[in-house]
């Protein structure tokens, strides 16, 4: 498990979010410090800095551009920027 003081993706981060469990939700979008496996990517850590999970949102760099959470009942939707297709993903 790495932790939050230990990776480097904050480094990259163009936006911050607290998920409704407290975890940090982070775009990155590696325009500055390119990691070629690492393009453009949401990550997740827990109140505590453990890494949880990333996903990729595009394959090119800069492309992790924003992050939005909305809760509606008990539903939350996430909802983040693909800045290098302009595109917004909206899920449930």
């Amino acid at each position: 498990m790495s932790s939050l003081s230990h990776r480097r993706p904050t480094t990259r981060s163009l936006r911050y979010r607290s998920a409704p469990n407290g975890n940090l939700l982070t775009a990155n979008g590696d325009a500055v410090n390119d990691v070629p496996t690492q393009s453009s990517e949401i990550v997740e850590f827990t109140t505590t800095g453990r890494f949880v999970r990333q996903f990729n949102v595009d394959a090119a760099e800069g492309g992790a551009f924003g992050i939005g959470l909305a809760s509606l009942s008990k539903l939350v939707r996430f909802a983040f920027v693909d800045d290098n297709a302009v595109n917004l993903t909206v899920t449930d």
